[in-house]
């Protein structure tokens, strides 16, 4: 069984490893920064399987937090109304087949719809590719909406997914 509950403190040693096993679908992050963005939004969530241990997690933003990611930024400055963001999303390998990915997303677009936000936005990577995280986001109902070439020499697809609000 499987919850998706918010994430806390003592979390966070499952999120790194989870993160660091993910190799280049996510970027890394280390304890400063993960404690930097746990500061900033309380829209992250993992799942948790029996006994605790975290199988995924999602690292989310609201467009008014005062977060500085450069993606965040460039929907934030192309979409007039209130957004949530999605930096990260991570399961840990062994449970990608389970559907943790996508019960960590509809948790979301409910968390989002019971307050009236209209849209997800998040990125996946076309350089370096990530062909299964682009597949596995049009599969959730993402749209692609644009594209950006970031500062670290990444190319991104921007996706978009109604909440239907």
């Amino acid at each position: 069984m499987i919850a998706i509950r918010p994430l806390r403190l003592d979390d966070r040693a499952d999120v790194l490893r989870i993160n660091a096993a993910a190799g280049a679908a996510v970027i890394r992050l280390d304890p400063p920064e993960l404690s930097r963005l746990t500061r900033i939004s309380c829209l992250h969530l993992v799942a948790a399987r029996a006994g605790d241990a975290i199988a995924g997690y999602v690292l989310a933003f609201s467009s008014n937090d005062a977060y500085d990611g450069q993606e965040f930024l460039a929907f934030r400055s192309s979409f007039d109304e209130p957004f949530w963001y999605v930096d990260q999303i991570a399961v840990e390998s062994r449970c990608r087949e389970m559907g943790v990915g996508r019960m960590l997303y509809e948790a979301l677009v409910s968390g989002a719809r019971q307050r009236s936000v209209r849209a997800i936005f998040c990125e996946v990577n076309t350089t370096p590719a990530n062909p299964d995280s682009l597949n596995f986001h049009r599969r959730v109902g993402f749209e692609q909406v644009g594209t950006l070439s970031t500062l670290d020499g990444r190319k991104v697809a921007l996706l978009r997914r109604h909440t239907n609000v």
